[in-house]
């Protein structure tokens, strides 16, 4: 009898992406994890054109896994080779906040 294939999670990520140049500002919400972690890419149709600083609001973030901190590490890394900063504002869940910290990354994103 075959196993079962995992199911998403009820909570899903919500992106969202605003452009004011000079800045992108992209919020996360829900669950990043590796269900979720492809949201992560830009979408399509947006204009980057102008934009210098990235930020990645994650005030309501409430879960990261491994898969997730690797999407924020390429997301970070796609842009940096644009040209642009990329820091993380907002990490306010304590399980968010706890895995940036124990991984090292708040210092490479909150600086």
């Amino acid at each position: 009898m075959p196993l079962p294939l995992p199911q998403a999670p009820e909570e899903q990520l919500q992106v969202t992406s605003v452009v004011v140049p000079p800045q992108l500002l992209v919020r996360l919400a829900g669950e990043l994890d590796a269900f979720t972690a492809g949201l992560l890419e830009a979408p399509p149709g947006i204009n980057l054109q102008g934009v210098l600083d990235v930020h990645l609001d994650l005030e309501r973030l409430t879960f990261c896994d491994g898969m997730g901190l690797r999407a924020l590490c390429e997301f970070r890394r796609q842009h940096v080779q644009a040209g642009r900063t990329v820091r993380i504002l907002g990490a306010a869940h304590p399980y968010v906040l706890r895995v940036l910290r124990l991984t090292g990354l708040d210092d490479l994103f909150l600086g």
